[in-house]
C-alpha cells in the first residue's frame, strides 16, 4: 500500500513539474485569438486555413485548433487587405472567368419551376337533386371523359314516386284548383324535373320510378362517390367534374424575384414528356402570404390546354417576362454575388494577366432582373467582375488573411438621414469648383466659388443628426468653416492652397463617414504637395487636375479612394495613416514633369511600357490623351511587333485613351465630349484611327466593331530619324485648332483637332 503511495506521488509530482516546464517554454500569452504577424527572413507567412487570423514567420500549429500551419504568401506582395493577388497558374486552375459591368436594360426573364394544377375555376360538383337510390351506373371508374348532357346514372327516389302521384291527382281537378296543379309542378321542378319530363309524366298518366342523372358540363370525372346500391340524399356529390382545356401552373418564386413579377406577365414553360416544345400562360396570382418553410410565395398562372397535353401534377420549368423588363442600370450577372443579404460581395479585376489581382467590394444590390442584378453602388461601368471562380478567390482571400465574405472590415460610414446626405453632396459639389479655381492657378476663380460654397455649408442641417454622427459633424465643421473664411480673405495662390488642404481633409472625413447620393467622387493624392509632404483633394472626374500645383504639374497624383452613391468606407487608412509614410519611402522625379509629358502614377515605375499623359486646351476644349509608352529597344516594331493589318492598342497594356470636355472635330468629323479609346490598323502606307467607347479594355483583347464612334483613313510619314519611345501630344496651333501628333520608331502622324 505504501509503495502504491509513492507511485502515486512520483506521477502527480511529474505531471506538474511537466506542465510547469511546457508553460515556460510556450509563454505565458494568455490570448489565444490575438492576431500574430510576423514574417519570416525570406518573407513566408504561415497561417491557419481554419483561423485565417494566425499567422507567424515559421511552421508550427495553430493555438486555437491544433492543425499545421501552412505556407500561404510572400511579404514582397500587396499589402491592401481588400487586394488579393494570384498567379495566372493560380487563377487557370480555379477556372477564373470575368464579366465586364455594363450599363443596360433588364431582359426581364426569371427562371422557375413548379407543376401543372386543375383550374379550380372549371371543377363542378354533381350533386342529387333528390333523394334515392342509385339503381344504374354509366360512369365506372373516375379519369373517365363524359360530354355535355350525358347520362351518368339512374335513381330510384320515392319521394319522386309520390310527388308524380300527386302531380296527377291535381292534374283531374287543375280546372277547380288551379294552384294545387301549379304548387305540384313546382315542386318537380325543383328536383330539376324538367318540364318535358313533367308533361310526358302527365299524358301517359304513369308513374315513373327511375329518373336518370346527367351532366351538365364537359370534362373529366375525377372524383366518383357511388356505387350500384347506394343511398344519396339531397345535396349529396355523387361526381366531381373537372374541365381540363385550361389549367393552373403553379411556381415558387423567391423573395428576391418578386420584385420583377407582377399580375399579367407573359410566361412559356416546358414540361419533360415534350422536349423541346413550349407553352405559354399568363400570371393570374400571387400568394398574399410567404412560405415560412421554404421561405417562396406562389405564382399561379393560367393556361390553355387544347390537346390535353398538359396533365396535372407534371413538373415544369418556366420563364417569365417580367413587367419591370424596362428598368436600366449598372448590371452584374449572378453568378459574380458573394451573398450576404443588401450589401454582398463581388470580386474586381485589378490586375493583368501577368499578375493576376482581384479586390473585394461591397456592393448594394437592386432587383433580380433575369440573370443579371442591378446594382446600385459598388462598381463602375467597363470594370471586369469575377463570374465564375468567385468562391475559389474568396477562400483564398480569407487564407492568406485578406479581407473576404466571412473577415469583413469594420464600416467607417454612419447611418445619417437622407435629406443630411444631400445637403452634403451639395456641399461636396459646390467644393469642387473651389478646386477647379486652384487648378487653374486663378486666385479671383478662387475666391467667387467661396461664397456659393458657404451658402451650401449653411443648408446643411446639423440638427438631423444626433449621436455619434452629431459630434463627428461638430468638430468636423469648425475647421471647414475656418478655411473658407480664411481662402475668402487672401489673394495669395499658395496660402489658398494651404488653406485648401485644411478644407479637403475636413470634407473627405464627412464624406467618409456620411456618404454622398449622387455622382462618383474620387479622392486624390499628391504625393509632392507642400515639400513632399503630400496632400489629398476632392475630384468629380478620375483624371488627375492637381490644385496644389496647376499647370507646373497638372497630372501629377493618383486616385486613393473612389466615394460612390451609397457605397459605405470601410474604417481602415486614410489621410492620416498614409500621410506618415515618410517623403523618402516614395522618390519624384522633378524633371520628369513637363508640360505635356506626366506620369499617371508617381514614383518610379519597373513597367517597360510606363503610363504617361499628353494634354493641352484646344480653344475651350481640354483634351487629354493618356497612353502607355513602349520603346523600341532594337526591335522592328511595324510590320514586325505590330502587324499590317491588325487592330493595334496604339501603345501597350490597356488601351491608349483620349478625353474632351466640349464636343471636339477631329479629321473634320463632329465627336460629341467624352472618353474613348484610341485605336489604329498600321498598314505600309495609309493607316486607320479608330475611336471606339470601350476605353476600359486590355490591349485590343475585347475590341469589338460595333462600339466604334468613328473611323479615318490617315497618311503615316516615314520619319529620317527613329523614335525610341512611343509619344502622343496635343498641340494647340491657334485659336480653337490644334492637332494631335504621334510618334514611334520611324512612323507618325497628324490629324487635326478643332473646338466647337
Amino acid at each position: 500500500m505504501k509503495n502504491n503511495k509513492n507511485i502515486l506521488i512520483i506521477i502527480l509530482g511529474c505531471l506538474f513539474f511537466g506542465g510547469l516546464a511546457g508553460w515556460l517554454i510556450r509563454g505565458t500569452d494568455d490570448h489565444p485569438d490575438h492576431e500574430h504577424f510576423h514574417v519570416a527572413e525570406d518573407g513566408t507567412i504561415y497561417t491557419c486555413s481554419m483561423h485565417p487570423q494566425i499567422r507567424q514567420d515559421g511552421p508550427g500549429q495553430c493555438p486555437l485548433c491544433g492543425m499545421a500551419l501552412t505556407p500561404v504568401a510572400s511579404g514582397a506582395g500587396n499589402n491592401n487587405p481588400f487586394v488579393l493577388e494570384m498567379t495566372p497558374e493560380a487563377v487557370a486552375l480555379s477556372n477564373v472567368q470575368l464579366m465586364r459591368v455594363k450599363s443596360g436594360q433588364g431582359t426581364g426573364k426569371i427562371t422557375l419551376t413548379g407543376k401543372i394544377q386543375t383550374n379550380e375555376q372549371r371543377v363542378k360538383s354533381l350533386t342529387a337533386n333528390f333523394a334515392g337510390r342509385v339503381d344504374q351506373l354509366f360512369v365506372n371508374f373516375t379519369g373517365q371523359e363524359v360530354r355535355r348532357g350525358e347520362k351518368l346514372a339512374t335513381l330510384y327516389s320515392p319521394e319522386l314516386v309520390n310527388a308524380q302521384k300527386e302531380l296527377l291527382e291535381t292534374a283531374k281537378i287543375k280546372e277547380r284548383q288551379p294552384a294545387l296543379y301549379q304548387a305540384a309542378k313546382e315542386k318537380l321542378r325543383l328536383w330539376k324535373i324538367s318540364d318535358e319530363q313533367i308533361n310526358k309524366i302527365e299524358s301517359s298518366g304513369q308513374v315513373q320510378t327511375q329518373f336518370d342523372v346527367y351532366a351538365d358540363v364537359a370534362g373529366v370525372v375525377m372524383v366518383r362517390n357511388v356505387s350500384v346500391g347506394d343511398f344519396v340524399n339531397r345535396g349529396s356529390v355523387m361526381f366531381e367534374i373537372v374541365d381540363l382545356s385550361s389549367v393552373w401552373v403553379m411556381l415558387d418564386a423567391y423573395e428576391s424575384d418578386l420584385g420583377a413579377i407582377r399580375k399579367g406577365d407573359e410566361l412559356s414553360f416546358q414540361v419533360a414528356t415534350y422536349p423541346g416544345k413550349s407553352f405559354a400562360g399568363k400570371v393570374i396570382y400571387i400568394d398574399p402570404v410567404l412560405n415560412p418553410e421554404t421561405r417562396t410565395v406562389g405564382i399561379r398562372a393560367e393556361a390553355a390546354n387544347r390537346n390535353f397535353e398538359l396533365k396535372p401534377e407534371m413538373f415544369v420549368s418556366a420563364t417569365i417576362s417580367a413587367a419591370q423588363a424596362s428598368q436600366s442600370g449598372l448590371m452584374i450577372p449572378k453568378t459574380a454575388i458573394l451573398w450576404t443579404g443588401p450589401r454582398s460581395v463581388v470580386y474586381v479585376q485589378v490586375g493583368n494577366r501577368e499578375a493576376p489581382a482581384f479586390e473585394m467590394r461591397e456592393i448594394e444590390l437592386g432587383p433580380r432582373v433575369g440573370d443579371d442584378y442591378l446594382v446600385f453602388s459598388g462598381v463602375e461601368e467597363g470594370e471586369q467582375v469575377v463570374s465564375n471562380g468567385v468562391f475559389a478567390i474568396d477562400a483564398a482571400a480569407q487564407l492568406s488573411g485578406n479581407y473576404s465574405m466571412m473577415m469583413r472590415p469594420e464600416v467607417k460610414t454612419l447611418e445619417v438621414p437622407e435629406a443630411f446626405k444631400e445637403q452634403l453632396t451639395a456641399l461636396t459639389q459646390s467644393y469642387l469648383s473651389i478646386k477647379d479655381g486652384l487648378v487653374a492657378s486663378n486666385v479671383q476663380a478662387t475666391q467667387q466659388a467661396i461664397n456659393p460654397t458657404k451658402a451650401s455649408l449653411a443648408k446643411v442641417e446639423a440638427s438631423l443628426l444626433d449621436g455619434k454622427a452629431g459630434e463627428i459633424w461638430g468638430k468636423l465643421l469648425g475647421p471647414i468653416r475656418s478655411s473658407l473664411d480664411k481662402m475668402a480673405t487672401t489673394s495669395n495662390v499658395e496660402e489658398q492652397r494651404k488653406q485648401f488642404e485644411i478644407l479637403s481633409d475636413n470634407l473627405i472625413d464627412a464624406v467618409e463617414y456620411f456618404g454622398i447620393v449622387e455622382n462618383t467622387i474620387y479622392r486624390q493624392y499628391c504625393p509632392m504637395a507642400f515639400k513632399d509632404q503630400g496632400a489629398y483633394w476632392l475630384s468629380g472626374e478620375k483624371e488627375i487636375r492637381n490644385p496644389y500645383f496647376g499647370d507646373m504639374m497638372l497630372t501629377c497624383g493618383e486616385v486613393k479612394e473612389t466615394y460612390q452613391p451609397g457605397k459605405r468606407v470601410a474604417a481602415i487608412g486614410g489621410t492620416s495613416e498614409e500621410k506618415a509614410v515618410p517623403a523618402s519611402a516614395t522618390t519624384h522625379d522633378h524633371s520628369a514633369h513637363t508640360a505635356h509629358d506626366h506620369s499617371a502614377h508617381a514614383g518610379p515605375s519597373a513597367s517597360k511600357s510606363p503610363r504617361t499623359a499628353a494634354m493641352a486646351n484646344i480653344g475651350k476644349s481640354h483634351v487629354h490623351v493618356d497612353y502607355a509608352a513602349p520603346s523600341v529597344r532594337g526591335r522592328e516594331i511595324f510590320g514586325g511587333l505590330v502587324g499590317y493589318g491588325d487592330v493595334w492598342v496604339t501603345g501597350a497594356h490597356m488601351a491608349t485613351n483620349i478625353s474632351f470636355n466640349q464636343d471636339l472635330e477631329i479629321g473634320g468629323k463632329r465627336i460629341p465630349a467624352g472618353k474613348y479609346a484610341i485605336f489604329t490598323i498600321p498598314r505600309a502606307d495609309k493607316w486607320t484611327l479608330i475611336l471606339n467607347k470601350n476605353f476600359n479594355q486590355h490591349l485590343a483583347d475585347d475590341y469589338d466593331e460595333k462600339e466604334d464612334v468613328a473611323r479615318w483613313e490617315i497618311t503615316s510619314v516615314v520619319l529620317k530619324e527613329s523614335v525610341e519611345k512611343m509619344t502622343f501630344e496635343v498641340i494647340s496651333t491657334k485659336g480653337n485648332e490644334g492637332k494631335l501628333r504621334f510618334a514611334w520608331s520611324d512612323r507618325s502622324f497628324e490629324v487635326p483637332l478643332k473646338s466647337l
